[in-house]
């Protein structure tokens, strides 16, 4: 499993195209988006935010 935390949002093509790209490159594996708008230039909330989040995937 793969899990994709970026602060790239939800409008634009970017999380679309590494989705596509990991697809292409491992066909089965699951891809988990925990979060598309994490926030920008703060790394110790979107720290806060991968901790908590990461807590329900799998190691």
């Amino acid at each position: 499993m793969i899990a994709l935390f970026t602060d790239y949002g939800l409008k634009g093509p970017y999380l679309g195209q590494v989705e596509a790209a990991l697809h292409r490159l491992l066909p089965d594996e699951k891809v988990i988006n925990l979060l598309a708008d994490a926030p920008r230039n703060s790394p110790r909330a979107s720290a806060y935010l991968l901790a908590a989040f990461s807590r329900a995937c799998p190691a």
